[in-house]
């Protein structure tokens, strides 16, 4: 609230052409982000973008602001979004910023990956970076999300495993930015079967997901890990699965909005456990 309340203040003094304004905006952003508050974000970038073209021009929106609104674009699913808000950032000059030579691989191989387009998404990934812990987990995640889209959903499931069980030695505190590699393993361990290593990796992106006790009814992190955790629980027959589902539907419905099809699939699990 602090932050937003700021932005308002900047915006009321004329001050967004500045240089500080993206900045500014990457903060909230990264807030928004680290809560899985991803429908608040993607409305706040949104308007922010809006305000700006109607001022400006359609081309004058910040490289940082627009990269930042495409990434958002991508944790909501919206590819097609996501690829022109990112693919404009990009072609601009904008890998200079910081942001972007730490994310821009990564936020591209995604992009491409859910495309279809392989080869690309290869070339991408050859520029993952390393350095602090969450980047690297978002670095194992994206190199097995290669090796599941090649056919290999066996190899995708260890490859983050044991880049994240490498991370968790070197510090025992966790970061959101894990939680989403945590889960998308255990999905594919769901695919292949294993629905016990499946529950036990939900279990741990939820902790990682869970910053504060809103985090767990609003964190669209948090629904994707209850999800998994549901759909773990009902396959081995247990009888709070429908609990888990419940509260991946608020979770999601907060994070993402009602519409998206995380929070569909987690409304029709409710639905398939009353049978």
């Amino acid at each position: 609230p602090y932050q937003l309340s700021l932005l308002d203040e900047i915006e009321a003094a004329g001050l967004t052409n500045t240089g500080k304004f993206p900045n500014l905006v990457s903060f909230a952003e990264r807030a928004l982000a680290d809560l899985g508050e991803y429908r608040t974000a993607d409305s706040l970038l949104g308007a922010l973008i809006r305000r700006q073209e109607a001022a400006a021009g359609t081309r004058r929106v910040p490289l940082l602001i627009a990269f930042l609104y495409g990434h958002n674009k991508l944790r909501m699913g919206d590819l097609d979004s996501a690829d022109y808000w990112v693919s404009r950032a990009a072609g601009e000059g904008a890998p200079r910023l910081p942001v972007l030579v730490n994310w821009l691989p990564s936020v591209q191989s995604q992009i491409r990956i859910g495309q279809g387009r392989l080869a690309e998404a290869r070339a991408a990934a050859t520029a993952l970076p390393t350095g602090l812990r969450g980047r690297r987990a978002t670095a194992a995640m994206v190199r097995a999300m290669l090796l599941a889209a090649g056919g290999d959903r066996g190899g995708a499931a260890r490859l983050p495993e044991g880049g994240l069980a490498a991370l968790y030695r070197e510090s025992g505190p966790t970061q959101s930015l894990f939680a989403l590699p945590l889960v998308t393993a255990g999905e594919w361990r769901l695919a292949v079967g294993d629905a016990r290593g499946a529950d036990s990796l939900a279990r741990l992106g939820k902790t990682a997901a869970a910053l504060d006790s809103l985090a767990l009814s609003r964190s669209a992190l948090v629904g994707r890990a209850e999800l998994l955790l549901a759909r773990a629980l009902a396959t081995q027959g247990d009888s709070t699965a429908r609990s888990a589902a419940l509260r991946a539907t608020t979770a999601l419905t907060n994070g993402y909005g009602p519409g998206n099809r995380w929070t569909v699939a987690a409304r029709a699990l409710v639905d398939s456990l009353l049978r």
